[in-house]
């Protein structure tokens, strides 16, 4: 029985499959699944409706899983990536497990807020959930419209950069009139291009912007 239950959880993880998942929590603080690409990459659900990603560390006698990213903000194939970067770590360079994930369990996520008036606001946060709450909660007229893990492309820093023409004076929002941070954040979040393509579009704007 418990081998079947076992089978059970390995899944395709796909988009369509997290996004119309909502198993039944009575009883349980959260549910996982498995990939069934990525072996170490465990999905689970909470009863908040989160989706987490956690890595399953299994070596001898000792067997750990600790979450590293969140669903949609991290991407599935961002997560394996992520999942197969800390197994080579603790695994095949047999590092210490808990030295390894502190690196990896809290990734950052850039993050874009538009206010009513059609401006830009572009932060930086390792706790998207709190902060996405306390953001859009507290304030009215405030809706979030993209985020994506952090990298040495593309991050708050080098879009602050790009966009600091359209920076308001004494406040953190961004004029928009052509549309152009938009257009970074439908690349960037909404189709996931890779951040070799990020980063021409972003050339691509500054020679206009600045040229």
């Amino acid at each position: 029985m418990a081998s079947k239950q076992k089978q059970q959880r390995i899944v395709a993880i796909v988009d369509d499959y997290l996004q119309n998942w909502n198993p039944d929590t009575t009883g349980r603080k959260s549910i996982y699944i498995r990939d069934d690409k990525v072996n170490c990459l465990l999905c689970c659900f909470s009863k908040r409706g989160t989706h987490s990603w956690a890595y399953d560390y299994r070596k001898g006698q000792v067997h750990k899983s600790k979450v590293f990213g969140y669903y949609p903000a991290m991407s599935i194939r961002q997560a394996r990536k992520k999942a197969l970067e800390i197994q080579v770590e603790v695994i095949e360079k047999d590092r210490d497990y808990d030295d390894v994930f502190e690196i990896h369990r809290h990734p950052s996520h850039i993050y874009f807020l538009e206010n009513k008036a059609g401006q830009i606001k572009i932060g930086r946060t390792t706790d998207w959930i709190s902060r996405m709450k306390e953001l859009t909660v507290s304030t009215e007229g405030i809706r979030v419209i993209g985020m994506r893990l952090e990298s040495k492309t593309f991050n708050e820093t080098a879009v602050h950069a790009l966009y600091r023409k359209y920076r308001q004076q004494n406040n953190e929002w961004f004029e928009d009139k052509h549309n152009e941070i938009k257009k970074l954040i439908i690349a960037a979040v909404v189709y996931n291009e890779s951040d070799k393509i990020l980063a021409q579009m972003m050339q691509e704007q500054h020679r206009k912007i600045y040229c």
